[in-house]
């Protein structure tokens, strides 16, 4: 009988912390700021080159940033984007899956838009 009353408050005291990590994590996201706006900077792979876009995972984020490295984003690039080769001019043409890019640019409310994409040697 005792073990079974020790069982009982172990499994209750298991599901009360299991119950409170899983309500707090909806709530965080629920809670989330989806406007965010401000520049971000950060290394990534380049995992699919698009007309456009690239679909990277990040590597190195800026620190301080709200981005995680192993992140997989997209990133959209305007006509005032800048892609740089060994520090000479390029296109989006020229970036390749599994190359290393460093991306600078904007977030607007959960878009990222790229003003510079240099191919990191």
């Amino acid at each position: 009988m005792k073990q079974m009353m020790v069982f009982v408050a172990v499994l209750t005291a298991v599901l009360a912390v299991a119950t409170t990590t899983w309500a707090a994590g909806p709530m965080q996201e629920a809670t989330q700021d989806r406007s965010t706006s401000g520049p971000f900077v950060f290394q990534a792979e380049v995992l699919e080159v698009g007309n456009g876009w690239l679909e990277v995972k990040t590597v190195a984020v800026e620190p301080g940033s709200d981005l995680r490295a192993n992140r997989r984003l997209l990133i959209f690039e305007t006509a005032d984007t800048k892609f740089l080769m060994a520090g000479e001019a390029a296109s989006n043409a020229d970036v390749k899956v599994g190359e290393m890019v460093g991306i600078a640019g904007t977030i607007d409310d959960m878009a990222y838009q790229a003003n510079s994409i240099s191919v990191i040697p």
